[in-house]
């Protein structure tokens, strides 16, 4: 029987070893499922609802106050994009 289902290659996500340093557990899911997100643009838009089904949340509301703590400590901007180069140095104050 031939497989009818067609999925999209998703590209290995590499971790900064820092995230792990300085990050929760649902920081790095909201971070990761950004990510993959973002690898799946055309069939799932960039949204609360997206990250909360990458991240594999219930309540986007949880996702809201990630995002938010990810904007506290820059990693994340306004515009969904995050930041690698500048963000340790809010964390380390």
């Amino acid at each position: 029987m031939e497989n009818k289902h067609s999925f999209s290659h998703i590209e290995p996500i590499l971790i900064d070893k820092n995230f792990i340093r300085y990050l929760n557990e649902e920081q790095l899911k909201v971070i990761g499922a950004i990510l993959a997100s973002n690898q799946q643009k055309s069939s799932f838009p960039l949204s609360d609802k997206s990250i909360a089904f990458f991240g594999g949340f219930n309540d986007i509301k949880i996702v809201s106050n990630i995002k938010k703590s990810l904007e506290d400590i820059g990693l994340l901007k306004k515009d969904m994009t995050l930041d690698f180069v500048n963000w340790e140095r809010n964390i380390k104050k």
